[in-house]
């Protein structure tokens, strides 16, 4: 017999929600454990209950599904799904999430849910984009602890600590420890606005401030948002300099 997944379903308007639970009679696997239709009610709902797997509408009253995001358990699945919102789409595309554009087909509906039940294949450790994302986009940090959209002008760095795990240096001062290595982060981080300085960490250009010749003769990278300084390989000493050259006129105009 299968697991059986606990299900919410976030979503403000009626006849939608009908239509989710009229397909999901499809798959006994679901079991409906709660439901809500607006940013208020679903915080309090989620207060009260684990979901497995949220049905998450990204336009609601009182709010967006963006601002749901880090009241989920972790360790429960999320399958967003939203009608014409084209930002919420390339977000999803981005980072690997599913989504599921209204109106909800069944096949459609059953290949999300499939992902969900195959070990290993929950939305959020799907493969990498197939494209970098853009300087507008916001990608999504997803740790044993949190999940999160930010903004991808909210990355001071990125820096490597250890094996497959990566810190993500934010602009707010956290930095969530996330399960995906500098290589991945190259491939999905927009260029020229982030560049890799050092074997471990990548940066983003636009917050450099400082670079600095330490007494033991190495090199360090000073940016804005972030306290420590970053190592940088001395190949790209000139490099960063020239682009703090480049960017002093603006800054005194």
């Amino acid at each position: 017999m299968p697991k059986k997944i606990k299900t919410i379903i976030i979503e403000d308007e009626p006849f939608a929600a009908e239509d989710l639970r009229e397909m999901l009679k499809n798959h006994p696997e679901i079991v409906i454990i709660g439901e809500a239709g607006s940013v208020g009610r679903a915080r309090e709902l989620l207060k009260t209950v684990t979901p497995d797997l949220v049905f998450l509408d990204i336009q609601l009253r009182g709010g967006s599904g963006f601002d749901l995001v880090p009241d989920i358990p972790t360790s429960g699945d999320i399958i967003f799904f939203t009608s014409h919102d084209r930002f919420a789409v390339r977000a999803f595309e981005i980072n690997a999430l599913d989504y599921l554009l209204k109106p909800v087909t069944e096949d459609r509906l059953a290949a999300a849910i499939s992902r969900v039940t195959q070990k290993g294949q929950s939305p959020h450790h799907a493969p990498g984009p197939a494209e970098p994302a853009a300087e507008t986009d916001r990608i999504y940090i997803h740790t044993d602890k949190e999940r999160r959209f930010v903004a991808v002008s909210a990355v001071v760095a990125v820096t490597s600590e250890g094996g497959n795990y990566t810190a993500v240096n934010l602009e707010d001062g956290n930095r969530p420890l996330v399960r995906k290595t500098l290589k991945e982060w190259g491939n999905s981080l927009p260029q020229p606005m982030f560049f890799r300085v050092h074997r471990s960490a990548i940066v983003n250009t636009r917050r450099l401030c400082a670079v600095e010749k330490r007494p033991n003769g190495r090199f360090v990278a000073g940016f804005a948002g972030m306290e420590a300084p970053v190592e940088i390989a001395r190949r790209h000493v000139s490099h960063l300099k020239k682009l703090l050259e480049n960017r002093a006129p603006a800054l005194g105009g």
